[in-house]
């Protein structure tokens, strides 16, 4: 349960924090919501949550309530971990009734798929994809607005703009003079 020693922030207007408020945050948060969903929940806007959870990571005084929010909110959400992991654990190793006799078979799928997403790359799926254009060639971009303008640029305009590309894409071929070769001209 959170104390509140004082109602003001230091900031300026006073909060709208409350024990009951920060009651049914954590309470959102021990059953799986994100922060999102736990503010609207508490019917306190998401942006004052994550402040009042970023005010409680950077204070080191273990009375300030948004301190006391922040380790609850960080306690129910290892607990809802921990929780479901168990759940997980429970159905990956099936449940035998007194005579040995299957209630719930082992899952395989279940330890499979934490081992992917607790170590995907050792354990997850590898997915390629591969892009390719007509008849299997390369994939051709056309970039329409941008051809417009530079086919209404003079050669001098041409030559600038492909110095600044080359300075801000590949500035070892500048020199860091903006200038192919880097003699300055």
């Amino acid at each position: 349960m959170i104390t509140l020693p004082s109602k003001k922030r230091g900031r300026g207007r006073p909060t709208t924090l409350t024990p009951e408020t920060s009651e049914i945050i954590v309470q959102a948060v021990r059953l799986g919501a994100p922060l999102e969903m736990a503010a609207k929940y508490a019917g306190v806007g998401e942006r004052s949550l994550f402040r009042w959870v970023e005010d409680g990571k950077a204070s080191e005084d273990d009375e300030n309530i948004y301190r006391q929010l922040w380790h609850q909110i960080e306690q129910a959400t290892a607990e809802n971990c921990l929780r479901s992991l168990q759940r997980l654990q429970q159905a990956a190793e099936g449940e035998k009734d007194g005579l040995g006799e299957w209630i719930r078979k082992p899952e395989w799928k279940v330890d499979m798929e934490l081992l992917a997403r607790k170590y995907p790359k050792d354990f997850g799926l590898k997915r390629q994809v591969e892009l390719t254009g007509a008849d299997g060639g390369p994939v051709e971009v056309e970039f329409k607005e941008i051809k417009k303008v530079t086919d209404e640029m003079s050669d001098e305009e041409l030559k600038v703009l492909t110095r600044i590309g080359q300075k801000l894409y590949r500035p070892e071929l500048t020199n860091g003079t903006g200038v192919s070769g880097g003699n300055g001209q």
